[in-house]
C-alpha cells in the first residue's frame, strides 16, 4: 500500500462497509447472505489477488 502513497490502509471493517458501494459504482451484483458459519459471498477473487492479499491459512477440518 506505501507504494501507491496511502499511509492508512483500510480496515476490514472499513473495506466491507466500501465493497458494495464499489460494487454498486461498477454495476456488478454483490451477495452476503449469512449462514451457520459465517457469511457467504458471491465474489470470487482473480490470480492477481494473491499480490496484494496477505496469506491466510488455510482452516482445518474441525
Amino acid at each position: 500500500m506505501e507504494a501507491h502513497g496511502f499511509e492508512r490502509p483500510l480496515t476490514l471493517t472499513k473495506f466491507g462497509e466500501s465493497l458494495p458501494k464499489i460494487m454498486l459504482e461498477y454495476r456488478k451484483e454483490y451477495r452476503k447472505v449469512r449462514t451457520n458459519k459465517g457469511y457467504s459471498y458471491n465474489v470470487e477473487l482473480s490470480g492477481e489477488a494473491e499480490e496484494w492479499l496477505p496469506s491466510v491459512p488455510e482452516l482445518r477440518n474441525s
